[in-house]
């Protein structure tokens, strides 16, 4: 008979919660050093002087706080109209979070529509951004996701060795 206290409870959200922590762990550990590649990238982008000509909101809040989610910008180099999403490699999103880490990140309240701003941009000319970004993000994520591997890398060797000691054969003295 199964009982249902409150170890039951506490013992499946531990179990839950080193389940999260390893999926979290196995996609970051992956990925956020593919983000922090594209950002030591984005540093050797050109910055070139564009248009500015729209800018979406989105309302974060109940207060009517708003945040850039998307830009639309003129590059007279190439006559192209671009819409940039990811204001920032290295951040979520748009960086509303995390641009306070970024020294070089741009003020969005000071963007207004048909101005010029500075952007990065590319080689190729297809990727553009407004901040070259910042690594702490990332860094921070992958920090967290290694620890989830080396606690359990510890947590394999300490029950090894632990059951290694106690299995040494005794031997009886008559």
């Amino acid at each position: 008979m199964i009982l249902m206290g409150e170890n039951f409870f506490i013992e499946r959200l531990k179990v839950m919660s080193i389940l999260l922590w390893a999926f979290f762990s196995a996609y970051y550990s992956f990925n956020a050093p593919k983000e922090l590649l594209h950002v030591r990238d984005v540093h050797k982008y050109d910055q070139v002087q564009v248009y500015l000509d729209k800018i979406a909101y989105q309302n974060v809040s109940p207060f009517n706080q708003k945040i850039i989610v998307a830009i639309r910008i003129y590059d007279p180099s190439n006559n192209h109209m671009i819409l940039i999403r990811d204001l920032a490699p290295g951040d979520f999103g748009n960086g509303a979070i995390m641009a306070r880490l970024d020294k070089d990140a741009v003020n969005t309240k000071k963007l207004h529509e048909n101005s010029q701003i500075m952007v990065y941009r590319s080689q190729d000319k297809k990727q553009y951004y407004l901040s070259k970004g910042s690594y702490w993000p990332f860094t921070i994520i992958l920090l967290v996701s290694m620890l989830f591997w080396v606690f359990g890398i510890l947590k394999i060797y300490f029950a090894f060795k632990g059951s290694r000691a106690n299995d040494e054969p005794k031997i009886n003295h008559l």
